[in-house]
């Protein structure tokens, strides 16, 4: 579930006009020269909270939702410093330009939070030849929701709804038959 988070980033990356293909936008790092230019993303999670959601629209059904949040890093990987200092440049306009793609996408919240310096450095893979890059880091705070497909195990009619309220209730109302 957590890599939907990537998943859905690398699709607004990739949305016309593409910064760079979404298969080139992952949770590695590259391997070999010609995996660059690239984006490698990494989560820290801060918390991670399960719960259902119910939609009229969609019937008397209740869906499994995941919200999470934390701090996202990109590592931006070129050949040379302009392509690097483009490649951020491009990424942090389309992330601020408007939440509407993020919000479908199921970004709440996408918010800078740090920007490292660019850093020439010869990247030594774990197999395969060392190679010369460019790098730099870009930080995001962030909230997500992604809804699980079908519903929740023993779904159906909502028969009863639990509500905390720490005042006095001024309203009431009631779902389903009489009979709960």
């Amino acid at each position: 579930m957590m890599n939907q988070v990537i998943d859905r980033l690398a699709e607004i990356i990739a949305a016309p006009p593409a910064i760079l293909p979404a298969t080139v936008v992952a949770a590695r790092k590259p391997a070999r020269g010609d995996d660059v230019p690239a984006i490698a993303a990494a989560l820290a999670l801060e918390q991670e909270t399960g719960y259902g959601r119910w939609n009229a629209n969609r019937g008397d059904t209740i869906r499994e939702v995941h919200s999470f949040n934390g701090l996202l890093t990109l590592e931006v990987w070129a050949t040379t410093f302009e392509q690097v200092n483009n490649l951020c440049r491009q990424v942090q306009t389309r992330l601020a330009a408007s939440a509407t793609p993020l919000r479908q996408k199921g970004f709440l919240l996408l918010q800078p939070a740090r920007l490292d310096p660019a850093e020439n450095a010869l990247h030594v893979p774990a197999s395969g030849s060392s190679f010369p890059v460019w790098r730099q880091k870009l930080a995001y705070r962030f909230a997500f929701e992604a809804e699980e497909a079908g519903e929740l195990p023993g779904g159906g009619p909502i028969k009863r709804i639990d509500v905390d309220v720490e005042e006095t209730v001024v309203e009431s109302f009631a779902i389903g038959s009489s009979d709960v």
